[in-house]
């Protein structure tokens, strides 16, 4: 699961010439921020509390079907952010503070979840106005 990559660094438009160009390496190994985590993992978002927008992030380490999705604290759905087949990696969805019906939703409490394969966590964000 090591990877090597090599990376043209570039400085004040100079990277050397073809014959002599100045690299940047980089080892990179699987688990790194940015690249691709060991398990599936639910951030918290960010900020928290919000308003009127926050970001949610999420680790997938192997391509899979997911779902991140917004309750209230009723257990109505409010939200679906994702709903897609996403390769590994890192990623981050936005939510506006809007329901499926693109209406602004109330300030309150509510949950994130993420669904990925066997795996489901959540968290608990404030929507302040």
């Amino acid at each position: 699961y090591e990877a090597f990559e090599m990376i043209p660094y570039n400085e004040n438009e100079l990277v050397g010439t073809p014959s002599s160009p100045f690299v940047l390496n980089k080892n990179i190994k699987r688990g790194d921020r940015g690249y691709i985590p060991d398990i599936f993992v639910l951030d918290q978002n960010f900020p928290n509390p919000f308003n009127p927008v926050t970001h949610i992030g999420f680790g997938l380490p192997e391509t899979s079907e997911v779902q991140v999705l917004v309750y209230d604290l009723n257990g109505r759905l409010v939200r679906t952010l994702v709903n897609t087949t996403m390769e590994a990696g890192y990623k981050r969805v936005l939510w506006d503070g809007k329901n499926n019906d693109r209406q602004v939703v109330s300030a309150g409490v509510y949950i994130s979840v993420m669904r990925a394969g066997n795996f489901t966590d959540s968290r608990k964000m404030v929507m302040l106005k």
